[in-house]
C-alpha cells in the first residue's frame, strides 16, 4: 500500500470529520454510490445501503431538522412513495441528493466530478483516488500555458512527461533543461496540488514491510512480539538489548533442536540396545541348549567308555581262565590257541 494513497485517505478522513451531519450524510451518499451508477440493479442495492448504514442513523441523531435537512428527506420520501421505479428515476434522485453538497471538497476534480466522491471510509475498499487528485485543476494550468504533453516545457524538445503519483507530479522537464521563469511559475502552481506523505505514515509503511519480513522467516514468534521487537530498535539504547535478545532466542531454539536431535537419538540407540538385548537372550539361549546338548554328549561317551572298559575287564578275565579250561595242550591246539582260537 503506497504512502501517498494512505495520506490521501487520511485527508478524506480529516476532511469528513471536519464536516456537520448533514454535510457528512451528502459524503456518504456520494461515496456509497461510487462504483454503483452502472445498473440499475447496483443503484437498488448502493440506496439500500445508504439508507441502512447511514441515513437512518442520521435520522435517529437528528429530531429536529433544518429546512435543507427537510427537502432531502422530503426527496427521498417522494421517490419511495413510487410504485415503480426505473434506473432513471434513481439516476434523478442520486444527481437531486447530490446538489444538497454545499461546500467545496477537498481533491478537486476529475472530468468535473469531485475526486472525494469515490473516497471510501474503509482505507482497504478506497480506490486508488490520488490518480486523480486535482486532475482537472491541473488540467487547467496546462492548458493556460497551453503546454504540449510529452514535449520539455523549457525546450520544446520531445519528452516524455511522467507521473511519480498524484497529477500535480508530472515531470514536464528534461534533465538537460535549466528552468525558466516562466517553468518555475508553472511548477510553482503545481506545488499546491501535490501531495506529500506525513512522516508518521512513512514509519508505520516501514513498520508494516519489516513485520512482513519478520513473519516471513520467522512464524513461530507472536506478531505481538515481533512487532514490539521493531519498536524498541528504532530507540537506540534499546537496540543492543533486542539485538541480544533475538540472538539469544535463537541460541534457544538451536539449542532445542539440537536437543531434540539427541533425544531422537537416544530413542534410536535405545531400540538397538533392546533388540541386542533379545539377540543377546536368544544366543544365550542357544548357548545353554548347546551346553546341555553337550554334557549330553559328553555323559553317554563316558558311559560308552564305561561300557567298553568294563567289556574289556570281562575279556581279560576270559582269557586269563581260559588256559584251564581246555585240555592238555598239544602242538596243534596249542597253536590254534597262540592263533586266537
Amino acid at each position: 500500500m503506497l504512502p501517498v494513497h494512505v495520506e490521501v485517505w487520511m485527508r478524506g478522513k480529516q476532511f469528513q470529520n471536519q464536516l456537520g451531519p448533514f454535510q457528512k450524510l451528502v459524503l456518504h451518499l456520494h461515496s456509497v454510490f461510487a462504483g454503483n451508477l452502472s445498473s440499475k440493479l447496483d443503484m437498488e442495492r448502493a440506496l439500500h445501503a445508504f439508507r441502512h448504514k447511514y441515513y437512518n442513523q442520521f435520522l435517529f441523531e437528528n429530531k429536529t431538522p433544518g429546512q435543507q435537512v427537510q427537502k432531502f428527506i422530503k426527496r427521498l420520501k417522494d421517490f419511495e412513495d413510487l410504485k415503480k421505479t426505473s434506473k432513471k428515476d434513481l439516476t434523478s434522485l442520486y444527481e437531486d441528493l447530490c446538489k444538497f453538497r454545499n461546500i467545496e471538497w477537498i481533491g478537486g476534480h476529475c472530468d468535473g466530478v469531485p475526486v472525494l466522491s469515490q473516497w471510501k471510509t474503509n482505507l482497504l475498499e478506497c480506490p486508488h483516488i490520488y490518480k486523480k487528485w486535482y486532475s482537472d485543476e491541473v488540467q487547467a494550468i496546462k492548458k493556460q500555458f497551453n503546454l504540449e504533453t510529452n514535449k520539455c516545457i523549457v525546450s520544446g524538445q520531445r519528452h516524455i512527461w511522467k507521473v511519480s503519483d498524484v497529477p500535480a507530479s508530472v515531470d514536464m522537464i528534461s534533465q538537460t533543461a535549466e528552468p525558466t521563469q516562466q517553468a518555475k511559475n508553472i511548477l510553482e502552481q503545481l506545488k499546491q496540488y501535490l501531495v506529500v506523505p506525513r512522516i508518521a505514515i512513512m514509519h508505520i509503511s516501514d513498520t508494516l514491510l519489516q513485520m512482513y519480513a519478520s513473519v516471513a522467516v520467522d512464524e513461530d514468534t507472536p506478531v505481538d512480539e515481533q512487532l514490539h521487537n521493531i519498536y524498541k530498535k528504532r530507540i537506540p539504547e534499546e537496540y543492543d538489548a533486542v539485538s541480544n535478545f533475538v540472538a539469544t532466542k535463537e541460541q534457544c531454539k538451536q539449542l532445542e533442536s539440537n536437543l531434540k536431535d539427541a533425544e531422537r537419538r537416544a530413542e534410536n540407540n535405545n531400540a538397538l540396545y533392546k533388540e541386542c538385548a533379545l539377540s543377546l537372550d536368544r544366543i544365550s539361549t542357544r548357548l545353554s541348549q548347546l551346553e546341555r546338548t553337550l554334557d549330553e554328549y559328553q555323559h553317554a561317551l563316558r558311559e560308552r567308555d564305561k561300557a567298553i572298559q568294563h567289556r574289556d575287564h570281562i575279556i581279560r578275565q576270559l582269557q586269563q581262565q581260559r588256559p584251564h579250561m581246555l585240555p592238555p595242550a598239544t602242538y596243534t591246539n596249542r597253536r590254534i590257541y597262540n592263533n586266537g582260537f
